[in-house]
This record gives structure tokens, sequence and C-alpha cells, in this order.
């Protein structure tokens, strides 16, 4: 559930389409998410890890390393259950597809990262808190969206929660998050870096629960990006058959 338009950054000076950096300004606010950053030394380090070209070649291993800490400290999910959808789109073996189908794409030994938070080597399960976050997750697709409904027991999966504001997030996963919230947009760091932030969350957990990055003033919403669940997501699918929205 990747598209490539997102919501703008509003700072002290104004509205900043596609600018990320927040250095010199008391604040700094991207609507997509909600999320708000301030310019300290911890934003500027993680902007230097952020544009450097990753996974080689890193100019910081003392902030990878102070990150890798943080991370142990991120908890899991309030809920027992965490109820979430699957949109895709065709081709599918016939006109509608079947439950089977609405899956994690099939994993392969040369699989390629797929999506903002994709790891090497996995087949990254996508999911969202809502058949809207969906819909805006699939904005360009051009198709029919169908949905799945998939019921996931928080006991049987390491589940990372980041869903909150910066005021409940250590700074620096804050500043990570607000460049893995940018990636891939012009001007903005490679996909290759919330790639590398997804695999070292993969070191540790099963998933992660995020903020969707399509968010405005109407509506903030959540996705659920799970690591390693080609084994597990059929146990995960709810009874009803897929629909179309």
């Amino acid at each position: 559930m990747e598209s490539s338009s997102q919501g703008s950054i509003v700072s002290a000076t104004g509205t900043a389409v596609g600018s990320s950096s927040a250095s010199g300004t008391p604040s700094a606010h991207y609507a997509g998410t909600n999320r708000l950053i301030v310019g300290n030394p911890t934003f500027d380090r993680v902007q230097v890890l952020a544009h450097a070209e990753l996974p080689s070649g890193l100019a910081n291993v003392d902030t990878v390393e102070e990150l890798r800490a943080a991370m142990a400290d991120i908890g899991p999910p309030a809920e027992r259950e965490i109820q979430a959808y699957r949109g895709r789109s065709p081709p599918f073996l016939g006109d509608i597809p079947t439950r089977n189908e609405m899956g994690p794409p099939p994993l392969s030994p040369t699989s390629e990262c797929e999506g903002r938070y994709g790891v090497p080597r996995t087949s990254t399960l996508y999911l969202s808190e809502s058949t809207d976050g969906v819909r805006r997750e699939l904005l360009r697709s051009g198709d029919q969206i169908w949905i799945q409904r998939f019921v996931i027991p928080t006991a049987a999966v390491r589940l990372a929660d980041l869903r909150g504001t910066e005021h409940s997030i250590q700074p620096l996963l804050n500043s990570v998050l607000w460049f893995t919230e940018l990636s891939g947009e012009q001007g903005q760091p490679p996909l290759a870096f919330s790639q590398f932030f997804a695999r070292l969350m993969a070191e540790r957990f099963d998933g992660v629960l995020l903020p969707g990055v399509r968010g405005d003033a109407d509506l903030q919403y959540w996705n659920l990006v799970l690591f390693r669940a080609q084994a597990e997501w059929r146990h995960w699918l709810a009874d009803e058959e897929p629909w179309h929205l």
C-alpha cells in the first residue's frame, strides 16, 4: 500500500512542500502524520544519517547504535488484538480475489525490498487501521481496490508501537521517523533509509505500528507493518471474504 503523494511540512516560516530541513528553526510540523520535530543537534545527526549511502558507508555508526538502544525501549501495543485491513488491486487468478490472494507478496531468495518499510529477503505485509487508510495508501492504483480484514493477537507477535506523538516517543526516534516518513520524496532521503530503519526494527520485532503518511487535518490513521508474515498470515484472516471499495 504505497503511493507517492504526501502531505506538506508546515514550519515557523510557512509551508515548504518537500523540505525536511528544520535546523535553525524552532520547529517543523508534517501534516501527513501530524509529527512535530525541533531543530537541534539530535535532529542534525539523524539528518546526516538519513542522507548517507546506506546500508554501507555509514558516516555515523554511533547514531545507529544509539538508535538500536532506543528501539529496546519501545513498548508493545496495549490492545489484546489488532484489527487491520489489507488492500489489493488486480490482477487476480479470477475476476474476484479469494482470501488466499490477500496475503503478502510471494517470497523468493532474491526478493527485493518492497515499499517504505520493506526488509530484504522477507515478505512484508502492509495493513492499515481502516478502509479509509487503505484508500489513501492506494490513491494512485487506478484500479478497483479489494479489502481483506485481518485480526492479529498481539500475544502471538512481537510488535513495536510507534503511534505516539513526539511527546511520548524518544527524541532520537522521533527525528528518525520524520525522515522515514519523508523517504522517497523529491529532495528527501531515499527509500533505502526507511528500509534501513525497518531492517533495524526487524532485528528485534516482528512488526511495527506507526502513522500512515497520507493523513491530513480530516483524518489521521496508522498502519501495521509485519516483517515476517509469510508463514502466519493465513491464521490472522478474518472470516469474511474480500470485498471491494
